[in-house]
């Protein structure tokens, strides 16, 4: 029997179900849906991976200073949480693969009457999930390629006062551009970062002690006599105690 794949794209039905689970755990904080989908993009893309609770807490309303700082937001708890959290990984997953593939993200944006996304929610998103590692997206001001593929996220995210829903800084030109612009960089980044992620995930090199020389052996000290002679003659002591 051919088991479930873990990173199949979520259903809408299962996006819906992720955006009642957030406004049911915290209406006021929670990230609304094209945001998370923002967020989880971009902790794909991150040099660092980000621990699933970790996520969940930012997720659910926590403050990303916590993470910063070096703390651990606490997860929610509950059938409902850990439904959410299942959901989340899966999601986080599909959109890892897709951008590994480089091709076939489906950014989650609400669509007007023409099927035009303002990506304002998308781009906020993506810059909460910079913002939660922000030692590991160290140097985004200092490289031009790095500097240029955040501008339209940056553009995209300051765009509009969401508080007071008003237009602050009016994207000039073809804003649908921008918008393209901004999920293209997400792949650029994604690649960009890709060894990085690969090095941050390699396992730990265990180191092992080297052998110690035979008895008769030249002494590692370099001191000219014979091992036993020498250094090993503390560990002869040592067996007779």
């Amino acid at each position: 029997m051919r088991k479930p794949n873990p990173a199949r794209p979520l259903s809408d039905d299962e996006l819906a179900r992720i955006d009642a689970l957030l406004e049911a755990i915290d209406p006021d904080a929670a990230m609304v849906l094209e945001e998370l989908d923002g967020f989880l993009t971009a902790l794909a893309c991150s040099p660092r991976p980000l621990p699933d609770d970790v996520a969940l807490a930012l997720a659910c309303g926590a403050e990303a200073d916590d993470v910063a700082d070096g703390g651990a937001p606490r997860s929610p708890t509950g059938p409902e949480a850990e439904e959410l959290a299942a959901l989340l990984r899966r999601h986080r997953l599909s959109i890892t693969a897709a951008l590994h593939a480089g091709e076939g993200l489906e950014p989650v944006m609400e669509r007007d009457e023409d099927g035009e996304s303002s990506g304002n929610l998308w781009a906020i998103g993506f810059l909460r999930g910079v913002d939660a590692q922000p030692e590991a997206w160290s140097g985004l001001d200092d490289d031009p390629d790095l500097e240029a593929w955040l501008e339209p996220f940056e553009r995209l995210a300051q765009e509009r006062d969401l508080a007071r829903d008003e237009v602050v800084a009016p994207i000039e030109g073809d804003r649908q551009a921008v918008v393209e612009d901004m999920i293209d960089s997400a792949f650029a980044f994604y690649h960009h970062y890709e060894p990085a992620r690969s090095r941050a995930s390699a396992p730990a090199t265990i180191r092992r002690a080297a052998p110690a020389p035979g008895r008769n052996a030249p002494c590692p000290c370099g001191s000219g006599r014979k091992y036993k002679r020498c250094c090993g003659a503390n560990d002869k002591q040592k067996e007779t105690r």
